[in-house]
């Protein structure tokens, strides 16, 4: 009868909306995870790159031979470092020169 179809109605209704309510939370869910990993991933490789930069001056420092002007280039790198002002080619120009001094 139509009383039992308007509440099949309003049932169905109400089930969807809260299967979408809940896809959207699962949804949500997955891509904030997805993007704390993403993230997580960054600040480990930044880390690391920066851990390894940083050991190559002191290698490079701890050559008695190195002039003072490298080493007060090498002083600065530091400093640019641990104030976020360090780019991905201040990396590779430290490895390149650390390859370059190590030959």
């Amino acid at each position: 009868d139509v009383a039992d179809e308007v509440v099949d109605d309003v049932v169905d209704d109400v089930v969807d909306d809260v299967a979408d309510e809940v896809v959207d939370d699962v949804v949500d869910d997955v891509v904030d995870d997805v993007a704390d990993e993403v993230v997580d991933d960054v600040v480990d490789d930044v880390v690391d790159d920066v851990d390894f930069t940083l050991s190559l001056i002191e290698k490079i420092l701890s050559n008695s031979d190195r002039s003072d002007a490298l080493r007060e280039e090498l002083e600065d790198y530091k400093n640019d470092i641990s104030n976020g002002d360090f780019t991905d080619d201040d990396h590779k120009y430290v490895r390149a020169l650390f390859d370059r001094l190590s030959k």
